[in-house]
């Protein structure tokens, strides 16, 4: 009679790490899922300040052009849209993130 060899704890171990990383990534889109919902913009005497989103900011009047404020629509002036996406959210009716 031989003794089997114990298993190491190495698959166990990947397994438990491969889950939590499960968890938290369903954690993350579930809160960005929540922030497209709760995203809250306010204009106040001091500037602009973006709310409940993961990429939120606030922009300080003297950086806002006032004089240059209209409402555009981005899919028929295709010049004013954002060429390059270097970090952010493209859902279907949400985009959200930092945009040059």
């Amino acid at each position: 009679m031989f003794d089997i060899a114990p298993a190491s704890n190495g698959p166990v171990i990947f397994f438990i790490i491969l889950s939590l990383f499960f968890v938290l990534l369903i954690g993350l889109f579930g809160y960005i899922v929540f922030s497209a919902h709760a995203a809250k913009f306010e204009v106040d005497e001091s500037g602009l300040r973006i709310y409940n989103t993961i990429y939120g900011k606030y922009i300080p009047k003297e950086n806002l052009d006032l004089n240059g404020i209209q409402v555009v629509d981005l899919k028929t002036q295709t010049s004013l849209q954002p060429q390059l996406r270097t970090n952010g959210v493209g859902l279907p009716g949400y985009e959200a993130g930092w945009l040059t």
